[in-house]
């Protein structure tokens, strides 16, 4: 089955985490993909990562908040460049540019910017440019006790090809040789989709 995994800066995975944000906008091309998810499932898993910074990620008491980290800090931090919690979206919801202002299908833009924490025109524009866009709405957020490498990822078609590999005679293919070749080695700049049931099985 497949999932999503999505790159988001320190502050709105912060955001996301403590509650606070639960709206994500995105371009049009990533809500298709979680749409089309949604049509199959009847929801889509979405995993986070993360991405590294001047800004690092802290943990005090039961918030989560972003701060410039010392050198030292940023060697040994523990969010920044890691996948660091999941949600799922049974909702996505277009966000159409019309004369001067974005309007979202069905939530008041009020409630949007509330709930995306994205407020005024200018920092919405900033990210969409006149274009589509659209609100992945976020559900059952489960936060990683262990934050998860990139490493315990694996690209679409790994456990098929994992499994025809074990089918091929005379001389079947090396697993590790499958892993090598389907490893997620890089975090998506915008998204990318990654097979599930074999990493909570690798993770667990």
């Amino acid at each position: 089955m497949k999932a999503i995994m999505i790159s988001d800066h320190a502050k709105w995975c912060a955001l996301m985490m403590n509650g606070d944000k639960t709206i994500e906008v995105r371009k049009e091309n990533v809500g298709k993909a979680v749409q089309k998810l949604i049509d199959e499932n009847g929801y889509a898993d979405i995993y986070v990562y993360c991405t590294k910074g001047k800004d690092l990620m802290f943990h005090n008491g039961d918030q989560y908040m972003v701060a410039y980290g010392t050198i030292k800090e940023k060697r040994n931090h523990k969010y920044n460049g890691k996948v660091i919690f999941k949600f799922r979206c049974y909702k996505v919801e277009e966000i159409k540019f019309v004369g001067y202002g974005y309007h979202p299908s069905e939530t008041p833009q009020n409630r949007m910017a509330e709930k995306s924490c994205i407020y005024g025109f200018n920092e919405l524009d900033k990210y969409l440019k006149g274009k589509t866009g659209c609100a992945i709405h976020i559900s059952d957020l489960e936060i990683f006790d262990k934050p998860k490498e990139l490493s315990e990822f694996y690209k679409v078609g790994y456990i098929e090809a994992l499994e025809n590999s074990l089918k091929a005679k005379p001389f079947p293919i090396s697993p590790q040789f499958i892993q090598n070749q389907y490893l997620l080695r890089k975090a998506p700049q915008s998204f990318c989709y990654v097979e599930v049931e074999q990493n909570e099985k690798l993770s667990s």
